[in-house]
C-alpha cells in the first residue's frame, strides 16, 4: 500500500526552479542578482 502511495504522490511532484545551484550554496557560495559571489 505504501508503495501506491508513493507513486501517486509523485505524479504531482514538481522540480525545484535552479536546482542546479543547490550544490554551490551547500558550498557556502552566494547568488545576487545572478551572479556567483563568496559568502560574506
Amino acid at each position: 500500500m505504501m508503495i501506491k502511495l508513493a507513486q501517486s504522490a509523485e505524479r504531482r511532484w514538481k522540480k525545484l526552479n535552479g536546482h542546479e545551484q543547490i550544490p554551490l550554496l551547500l558550498a557556502g557560495r552566494t547568488i545576487m542578482d545572478r551572479l556567483l559571489q563568496d559568502a560574506v
